[in-house]
């Protein structure tokens, strides 16, 4: 090879390189993330869905592949990887997902279902399959972008009396209503540790609210048997004690410590009343500020419970 021909096959190798860089430069990193807020009904073992698709602004999120898994897994600050792909840079408003309730992602069938303790599978669809989310980000050409889908079972699936398919997913509108898209960037989190020899409830659910939107005689209403509803977040607290709430935006929140026993052993939990409380540290339950990648705890013993 003379000096000419090895000029031009380097001038080859540089241009090939300096376009493979260009290309890199224009796409940025996107990572889509999928949690639940615990499901407070004693009859439901698992919660499994097929996403059959992403969109971001509309436009299909490139690579994507339909996944099939539990999301009721995921739950207290535990995340599932939906996704991710390198996208335009600039800002980006909404996030669709695409179910499929009909086939999961090796084909078979159904592909949303929940199932109950005793081994039973009920098949969970809606009004769409698409289900669009507000989503305000921003893709750059460096760092990663990593947005939160907080689905929310607990608001999600409603009870369907009178059929032999007991459960399904609340129509479109109130899907959309109901999930929640968070920037991981933004977001903290409520830890903390609960005393309670006063009560002799089977559970202990806490509800995250911002501030000043709780009101108690409405919260504890039921919209087809799903209360709380204007509830930014739930958890419920593990035997000892120890409860989480997680990916909750920057900002101030108000706690509420809700009692619930299966009184007749239908599986079904009744309200027993909304607990009182003595917090550690002079906090206040109805002004707890969250900061941004940062945890905020909490330690409280129950002094009573009054009825809603």
């Amino acid at each position: 090879m003379n000096f000419q021909s090895l000029a031009m096959s380097a001038c080859i190798v540089l241009t090939l390189i300096f376009t493979s860089c260009q290309k890199d430069d224009k796409g940025s990193s996107f990572q889509l993330y999928m949690t639940d807020a615990p499901f407070d009904n004693a009859q439901v073992e698992a919660v499994f869905v097929t996403v059959a698709d992403v969109k971001v602004d509309g436009e299909s999120m490139p690579g994507f592949t339909p996944k099939t898994f539990e999301l009721s897994a995921y739950q207290k600050g535990e995340v599932y990887l939906l996704g991710d792909a390198d996208l335009d840079a600039g800002n980006h408003q909404s996030i669709t997902l695409v179910m499929d309730y009909a086939n999961d992602a090796q084909g078979n069938s159904p592909g949303c279902y929940l199932e109950e303790m005793d081994g039973s599978i009920h098949m969970l669809s809606s009004t769409s399959s698409e289900i669009t989310l507000p989503a305000n980000f921003a893709t750059t050409n460096s760092g990663t972008a990593k947005m939160i889908v907080d689905f929310d079972l607990r608001k999600c699936i409603q009870p369907q009396s009178g059929s032999s398919d007991k459960y399904d997913f609340v129509a479109k509108a109130d899907l959309q209503n109901r999930i929640r898209v968070v920037k991981e960037s933004e977001c903290g989190t409520i830890s903390g540790i609960l005393t309670n020899q006063i009560t002799d409830s089977d559970k202990v659910i806490v509800y995250a609210y911002e501030k000043g939107t709780y009101n108690a005689l409405f919260e504890a209403q039921t919209q087809n048997s799903i209360g709380f509803l204007n509830a930014v977040s739930s958890t419920t607290v593990a035997a000892n004690g120890t409860f989480t709430l997680a990916h909750l935006e920057q900002g101030e929140y108000e706690c509420v410590f809700v009692a619930v026993k299966d009184q007749n052993n239908d599986g079904t939990m009744e309200i027993q009343g909304h607990l009182t409380l003595t917090l550690a540290g002079g906090l206040n339950l109805q002004a707890i500020q969250v900061n941004a990648n940062s945890t905020t705890s909490l330690s409280a013993t129950v002094t009573g419970i009054l009825p809603f």
